[in-house]
Order: structure tokens, then C-alpha cells, then sequence
């Protein structure tokens, strides 16, 4: 005998439903089909969860992917065979400057205050007092090359509806002050620095896109400061001291004495508050991006907290200082300034690490 199957009806069944109605009959075939239906409804939603948990990781996957590869290398900085005295490297690190953006001092309870005109103050001590950090530390080292880093957020352009009532100036009149600016800083180390090599790894911020929301793999296409960062490379373009690196993604690697540096503006690091700061983020995102490349030493900005972790990251602070958004989210309060530190070529390893004071 033929064995029954699940959705056949029993004999009882069949006996129940040939007694009734034509109304009732019709009435239990909608019933049973409503009931399907519900029930492949809860599977499609429980696996609609699980392809939206594996799209999201994917998505995250070809992100990292993306902002690691095709990462420009800037010439290697070699230690020389004779020298007089232990050789290092130094590094300047600019960024998060947000040029044209306002900061009345009456959103800070009086604690700061921001305006084009400060932005040039600031952005002159950033590159005087960081030569004199230099010439401090020449007193016990031989520097002759110079990393001087511009990692993003160079103006804040207008991301943000409240930033085109707010902002002094429009982004491209940002950018036509900020390269100015950036023209006469290097201008005056070479001049001044005695340096027989200026490098400049340029990353562009979130802050200079054209676009309202951000792009990933068309991000540079799509910035204001990739499009200076060009031109201050081209205005120097027979300047045999200074070498340009210029990000197409996210991030750039240097070999410095034989220590890989990666640097990137640190947008890409996810943090949402909580104990801790960034420390736990930032460790997962380094951890991720060296299955792709490893590096020693990660130099970001983004975050406008300047903070050494250690031998293996550096975080930098920002030019405008602590604004309305800052007190907002609850961050800590931190002076404008910037870092600076040193990579020393027999210890190959980042040392000498101080803030550069802006105001």
C-alpha cells in the first residue's frame, strides 16, 4: 500500500469535510493557505537575516579590500653608512585643519574660537614650532629628511546643510586659502630646515568631498583636496628636495629605515563611543588591515585626539580645536595641536614623540 503523505488528509478528515458546506470548505482551503503562507514568510524573514549578516560582512570585507590596495609607496628612507651622530626621521603630521569652518566661542563656553584668519596663525606656528621641534632633536640625532604628512580634513566644505550657513567660506575658496598656506609652509622649511629630503604623504579627509554622502572606491575622484594636493605637486614640480605621495585610496605606506608606516585619515576606524576610546577599535582595524599589508607603525587623524600607542599608532589632534560637535558627542577637551615624532634608524622604531603647539 501506497504510504500516505504529510499534507494528505486523513479519513476523518475527508468524513468532516465532505459534511460541510461549500462556504466552509472554501473557508479551510484560505485558512490553509494563509497558514503556508505564514510559514514561509517566517523562513524568508529568518533567512533574509542571515544573507543581510553576511552582506554586511562582505560589504565590510571589500571595503577594507578596497582602501588597502593599490596603496602608492613613497621612496625608502635607507639609513646612511657614515654618519656623525644616530640617524632619525621626522615626522610632521597635519591634518583636520577644517580651514573655513566657525567655532564661536559662545558654543564652547568661551574655551575656543576658530575663523579663517586664526586657521593662518595656527597653520604658521604648526610649521615654524615643528621645525623647532626638529632643530631640538638635532642636538642628539642627524635628521635630514622630513615626513611632513597632510592626512585629510584639510577644509570641512559642505557635508553638512548646517555647514553651508556656518562655514566663512565656500570650499573652493577653503581650498584656494589651505594651499596657499600649505605652499608657504613648505616654502619656509625648505628654506630653513636643511633637510636633503621633504617627503609629503597626502590622504584626502571625509570633510573635502563634492558629495553629500561618502564614496569609497571613487573617493578620490570625488575630493577637493586630492584636487589641491595635485596642484601643490605640480607647483613644486621642479623642486628636486620634496617627493609627493598622493593617496588614490585610503592609505599610503612608507618604508622608513626598514619599519613600515602606514598612514590613512581614519575614517575607516569605527568607533561609537564607550570605555576605553579608541583603543579597541583602532586595534581591530590595524589587526584588518595587515592581513592585507602588515605595517609596524599606523599614523591616522580623523579623531582630533592626539595620543601615542605605544611603538605601533599614532593618533593626531587637530588646527581648530574643540567645537560645538565635540561637546556635543561628549568628547574630551584638547587644545589645538599636532603631532610630531621621530623614527630612530638603529632602534627602527618611533621615539621622540611630542605635541606641536598651535596657539
Amino acid at each position: 500500500m501506497a504510504s500516505r503523505k504529510q499534507d494528505d488528509p486523513t479519513i476523518s478528515e475527508l468524513d468532516d469535510f465532505a459534511s460541510s458546506t461549500d462556504d466552509d470548505r472554501h473557508r479551510v482551503r484560505l485558512e490553509h493557505r494563509l497558514l503556508k503562507a505564514r510559514d514561509e514568510l517566517r523562513r524568508s524573514e529568518s533567512d533574509n537575516k542571515i544573507l543581510h549578516r553576511e552582506l554586511q560582512l562582505a560589504q565590510r570585507q571589500l571595503e577594507i579590500a578596497l582602501t588597502t590596495q593599490d596603496a602608492p609607496r613613497a621612496p625608502v628612507i635607507r639609513k646612511k653608512q657614515k654618519a656623525k651622530k644616530n640617524q632619525c626621521a621626522a615626522f610632521m603630521v597635519g591634518s583636520d585643519w577644517h580651514t573655513e569652518e566657525r567655532v564661536d566661542p559662545l558654543t564652547v563656553n568661551n574655551r575656543n574660537e576658530y575663523s579663517p584668519e586664526i586657521f593662518e596663525q595656527r597653520v604658521e606656528r604648526f610649521f615654524v614650532n615643528g621645525l623647532r621641534l626638529v632643530d631640538i632633536q638635532r642636538a642628539g640625532a642627524q635628521i635630514d629628511v622630513l615626513v611632513l604628512a597632510l592626512l585629510g580634513d584639510q577644509i570641512t566644505g559642505y557635508i553638512h546643510d548646517e555647514f553651508v550657513e556656518s562655514n566663512f567660506l565656500s570650499p573652493t575658496e577653503a581650498i584656494r586659502l589651505c594651499q596657499g598656506r600649505i605652499i608657504s609652509g613648505l616654502d619656509y622649511l625648505l628654506a630653513r630646515g636643511d633637510f636633503e629630503r621633504i617627503i609629503v604623504p597626502c590622504c584626502f579627509g571625509n570633510h573635502g568631498r563634492t558629495t553629500t554622502r561618502r564614496r569609497i572606491t571613487t573617493g578620490a575622484k570625488n575630493s577637493f583636496e586630492w584636487l589641491m594636493f595635485h596642484t601643490i605637486a605640480d607647483h613644486f614640480k621642479d623642486e628636486k628636495r620634496l617627493e609627493f605621495v598622493i593617496a588614490d585610496g585610503a592609505h599610503i605606506y612608507l618604508e622608513v629605515y626598514g619599519l613600515t608606516v602606514r598612514l590613512t585619515h581614519g575614517d575607516d576606524i569605527r568607533y561609537h563611543g564607550g570605555v576605553g576610546g579608541l583603543t579597541v577599535p583602532l586595534r581591530k582595524a590595524v589587526d584588518a588591515w595587515d592581513v592585507f599589508k602588515r605595517a609596524s607603525l599606523s599614523v591616522f587623524g580623523h579623531w582630533h585626539t592626539l595620543d601615542n600607542y605605544g611603538s605601533w599608532a599614532v593618533g593626531n589632534g587637530s588646527l581648530i580645536g574643540f567645537n560645538a560637535y565635540a561637546l556635543s558627542i561628549k568628547a574630551r577637551f584638547e587644545p589645538p595641536q599636532q603631532a610630531f615624532f621621530l623614527i630612530d634608524a638603529e632602534r627602527k622604531r618611533k621615539t621622540g614623540a611630542f605635541p606641536i603647539f598651535v596657539t
